[in-house]
């Protein structure tokens, strides 16, 4: 294992390519994350928040549901499947510091520093290193033309510290959808609609913010989810042209079909079905209560026109 590990762990000075998808959850971030990790420059990690979860065996948000259960697309669990088994074996073996969904930030200091465009200080994870090993295995395991690492972990938190990694190239996707088709969306699962309302509209305002205080406009895209669903060959065209990601475009469907897929998180449904494309989800407007969609309707009216329906979408 030893040998392994040197051989996976590339130099501290090099940076590793990171595309990472910022959003809330039921956004569409797990469709566009298998559509993107069809290019042949991309290797998924899916949402990679997770990964302490799977190795110490729990989730404290989730109780009920073991980590270790996960599965690959394949059907095989990730304690038998080589390429995550390994990574979490040289992760414990090598005590690497690895981010945790769980931990807690002072929220309103950053923010405030966000808002004024401040100085951050974020003590950052490793990983440049952890990355560096998947990146080396990637290209052994997709092809050699792998170049960057797609991480579409949505949490705002993981987007800080990778921002403040000095092993990462960062580029960014805010992806949002519709706050009404969210939060239909999520209400079958028992959500508190208000409450993922404002943290959905916290979530965007925030990531609005740092994204353009902090990242270069070249490292950055705000995708309206709603817009991408009706025209995706539009949308997956200005993604290639903005990160140079050599895309098919016109194929891409036949090519999500024919690639093999590692990510072991995010919504089970879209990770293990059979890809069709991209299908504008209209349910939503009639499973709703008139009242609910008339409420949200004025309540996410400014935020829908800015991000979702704006005219340069």
């Amino acid at each position: 294992m030893e040998s392994s590990i040197k051989e996976f762990y590339m130099s501290e000075k090099q940076k590793i390519k990171v595309i990472y998808i910022v959003g809330s959850g039921r956004s569409g971030s797990t469709i566009l994350d298998r559509i993107l990790s069809s290019s042949p420059k991309i290797f998924s990690v899916g949402e990679f928040k997770t990964l302490k979860q799977y190795i110490d065996r729990r989730d404290e948000k989730r109780p009920k549901k073991n980590p270790h259960n996960y599965k690959t697309t394949s059907g095989v669990s990730i304690s038998e499947d080589s390429f995550w088994s390994d990574l979490a074996k040289m992760i414990k073996e090598d005590d690497i510091r690895i981010y945790d969904k769980n931990m807690e930030i002072d929220r309103f200091r950053i923010i405030l520093k966000i808002i004024f465009k401040r100085k951050l200080r974020i003590n950052p994870f490793n990983d440049g290193k952890i990355y560096g090993h998947i990146l080396t295995k990637a290209k052994k395991e997709k092809n050699e033309t792998v170049d960057y690492i797609l991480d579409s972990s949505k949490d705002f938190k993981r987007l800080l510290y990778l921002w403040a990694s000095d092993n990462v190239d960062l580029y960014v996707i805010h992806n949002i959808r519709d706050a009404r088709g969210q939060i239909s969306s999520c209400s079958k699962r028992g959500f508190d609609w208000l409450k993922f309302f404002f943290e959905w509209l916290f979530l965007n305002i925030t990531a609005s913010i740092f994204l353009k205080n902090y990242i270069d406009e070249d490292r950055r895209v705000t995708l309206s989810y709603d817009m991408f669903a009706k025209k995706p060959e539009k949308y997956l065209k200005k993604l290639n042209e903005k990160f140079n990601l050599d895309l098919d475009v016109k194929n891409y469907i036949d090519k999500v079909r024919k690639e093999k897929y590692y990510s072991f998180s995010g919504n089970g449904k879209v990770k293990n079905y059979d890809f069709k494309g991209v299908v504008y989800e209209k349910k939503w407007k009639k499973r709703m209560p008139v009242w609910k969609n008339f409420i949200i309707g004025i309540l996410a009216f400014i935020p829908n026109r800015i991000w979702v329906y704006g005219r340069k979408r």
